[in-house]
C-alpha cells in the first residue's frame, strides 16, 4: 500500500514589528509637546558643552484668573494695550538701530571727550518721537475706546497735545540715556562705547520704557472719553501698589479735569507703573 502524503503546512513568520505598548491618555504627550522637549534637551547640551550654566525649563506662565471686577477690567485694559504697544516697541527699536548707525558713522575713530562729535540733540529726539507718535495717538484712541465700551461715556479726542507730549517724553529719555552712557567713559574708541550704549538699551530697558508711556497714552485716551464723568484708579491685582499709587486708588472717584491725592490726572506715577484708570 502507499502511504498518503505528509500534508504541507504553511510556515508563519512572524511580523518583526514590535506592537506598539498601549500608552494611557496621562501619559502621552502632544507630539508638539515631544518636539519642544527634544529640543530643550538639545539646547541644554549644548551649553553644557560650552560650559555655560544651564538655565532651568520653566512652566508657560498661566493666564490669571480674575477674581473681582476690577481684576477684570484690569485684564481687559491690558488685552486692548497688547498689540499696539507691540507696534511701538518695534518703531523705537528700529528708530533705536537707525539711530545707531548715525552714531557709529560721527564716532568712527574718535577717542577722548565726544561731545563736539555727537549729532544735535534735537535732531536725535526727533527721530524717537516722529517713530512714536503715530502709535502712541492709535493707544490714546484705543484708551478712549476702551472706556466708551465699559461704560455709558462719549467723549472723544479732539487735542492730542497729551498723546504727543508722551511721544516727546519717550524721545527725551532715551536720547538722554545714550548720550550720558557714550560719554561717561572718556576713553577708548567713540564708536565701542556707541556700541555698549545702544546694546544696554535694545532689550529689556526699551521696552520697559515702552511699556511706560504706552499705558500713560492708554490712561489719557480714558480719561479724554470720560470728558463730564468721574474716573477712578484701579492697581494691578497681582503687584503691591506704592503708597502714592494705593492712596490714588483708595479715593475713589474723582470728576475728570481734577486731580488725585498724587497730584496727578492718571496714572502712571512713576516707572514701572502698571496702574489703570477706568470710568468711575
Amino acid at each position: 500500500t502507499t502511504e498518503a502524503p505528509t500534508p504541507i503546512r504553511p510556515r508563519i513568520v512572524p511580523d518583526p514589528t514590535p506592537a506598539p505598548a498601549e500608552v494611557s491618555d496621562e501619559k502621552a504627550a502632544p507630539p508638539n509637546d515631544v518636539v519642544r522637549d527634544i529640543f530643550a534637551r538639545l539646547r541644554e547640551a549644548t551649553d553644557e558643552s560650552k560650559g555655560r550654566e544651564v538655565q532651568p525649563r520653566r512652566a508657560p506662565k498661566p493666564r490669571p484668573e480674575p477674581t473681582t471686577a476690577d481684576g477684570d477690567l484690569f485684564l481687559r485694559r491690558e488685552e486692548a494695550v497688547a498689540n499696539d504697544l507691540a507696534e511701538l516697541t518695534r518703531h523705537v527699536k528700529r528708530a533705536m538701530q537707525d539711530d545707531q548707525n548715525v552714531m557709529l558713522d560721527r564716532l568712527r575713530n574718535v577717542k577722548g571727550m565726544i561731545l563736539d562729535e555727537l549729532e544735535e540733540e534735537a535732531t536725535q529726539r526727533s527721530r524717537y518721537s516722529d517713530a512714536a507718535r503715530d502709535v502712541i495717538r492709535k493707544l490714546a484712541e484705543s484708551g478712549a475706546a476702551f472706556a466708551r465700551g465699559i461704560a455709558p461715556v462719549e467723549g472723544t479726542i479732539t487735542d492730542w497735545r497729551e498723546a504727543d507730549e508722551c511721544a516727546r517724553d519717550l524721545a527725551v529719555t532715551l536720547t538722554v540715556a545714550l548720550r550720558k552712557r557714550i560719554m561717561a567713559d572718556g576713553n577708548g574708541e567713540g564708536s565701542d562705547r556707541a556700541n555698549i550704549a545702544y546694546r544696554e538699551w535694545r532689550g529689556a530697558r526699551v521696552e520697559r520704557l515702552c511699556g511706560d508711556i504706552a499705558r500713560r497714552a492708554f490712561n489719557v485716551g480714558v480719561v479724554a472719553a470720560c470728558t463730564g464723568n468721574a474716573v477712578r484708579v484701579i492697581v494691578a491685582p497681582e503687584h503691591q501698589a506704592c503708597d502714592a499709587c494705593a492712596l490714588d486708588a483708595a479715593s475713589g472717584s474723582h470728576q475728570v479735569g481734577t486731580r488725585f491725592p498724587s497730584g496727578k490726572p492718571h496714572p502712571p506715577l512713576h516707572a514701572g507703573c502698571n496702574c489703570a484708570v477706568v470710568p468711575g
